[in-house]
């Protein structure tokens, strides 16, 4: 490594944060700067981010926090950015590869793994874990595009680290179903209008029952059988199905935003989404089965997954 101090600015933009960000920003303390983005907060957040020497900037409040995001970038001084939120933390043991990774790097932006606790529980199951972000990176490599819940923009080269919990970043995700219903309200409204700017016809395609169903199965089957929720017990499974009912509310609001117009005949297409689920569903539960078997019983389950029944 090394002998020269490598030099980090950490970013943060942050909205009504002024219980949780002290933690976050102890966790980035051996950074150089911390650039700490205000979106109008109505609390002692600034108090709290001055507390800690950082550099504070304001940004109006759209909603969301990607363009924040962008405007803090831009306002980093060293060649190293630590993009993190709020209701994140940088473990000792990752400040320490973090530090390796600058000092001698072999990449220019590093998706870090990062741990999710939901309902007071770190979920492993659901595709909630490793749960890889790109955010460490060289300056200029990363932006976001403006959007709820888009990928950023990458240049240059990329790595993914390996997936330790020591390496990840520590995210105290949803503490509650309040949240995470206030959450989903905010962001599928904000999800809808954009798709119907970006295609006018997309409320069209949302008064389609067939559409309307195929969202949620497809989602509930993803993160609660093929991605394993059912593993992670109830949280694991409340996961997944709240995940569905995002899916199913965008595809309802977007019907909404063009007034609720008479349902398009698809019976047809509904009730062949409706085969297609069953198919699906029999598939990953022998699936699932076929994992926890052995013996006589694990044929029979490969059986079962063949055939879908």
């Amino acid at each position: 490594m090394s002998s020269k101090k490598p030099q980090l600015s950490v970013v943060l933009n942050v909205k009504n944060a002024a219980k949780i960000l002290p933690r976050a920003l102890e966790s980035v303390s051996f950074a150089t700067e911390i650039i700490v983005v205000d979106m109008e907060s109505t609390d002692k957040t600034v108090e709290v981010a001055k507390s800690f020497n950082a550099r504070i900037f304001s940004h109006p409040d759209v909603g969301y926090a990607d363009p924040a995001r962008n405007f803090g970038l831009s306002q980093a001084k060293f060649p190293w950015i630590l993009v993190l939120d709020a209701d994140e933390v940088v473990s000792t043991s990752l400040q320490h590869k973090i530090l390796e990774l600058i000092s001698e790097p072999t990449a220019d932006v590093y998706w870090l793994p990062r741990q999710n606790l939901f309902f007071g529980h770190w979920l492993n199951k659901a595709g909630w874990w490793p749960d890889h972000q790109p955010r460490l990176f060289r300056r200029g490599m990363v932006s976001w595009a403006v959007g709820v819940h888009r990928m950023p923009d990458i240049k240059g080269l990329e790595l993914r680290l390996a997936v330790k919990p020591e390496w990840a970043l520590l995210h105290t995700n949803y503490v509650s179903v309040d949240q995470f219903v206030a959450k989903l309200n905010q962001y599928t409204s904000l999800q809808a209008k954009e798709a119907i700017q970006e295609d006018p016809q997309s409320a069209l395609v949302a008064s389609q029952t067939s559409v309307l169903l195929k969202s949620y199965f497809d989602e509930l089957l993803k993160r609660w059988l093929a991605l394993r929720g059912i593993d992670d017990g109830l949280h694991g499974t409340a996961a997944a199905f709240l995940q569905a009912n995002y899916e199913l509310i965008k595809q309802l609001k977007l019907w909404q935003l063009a007034g609720f117009p008479p349902t398009i005949n698809d019976q047809k297409d509904s009730e062949r989404v409706i085969r297609q689920f069953q198919a699906d569903l029999n598939y990953w539960l022998a699936d699932w089965h076929l994992e926890h078997s052995s013996g006589l019983i694990k044929i029979f389950w490969w059986i079962r997954r063949r055939l879908k029944f």
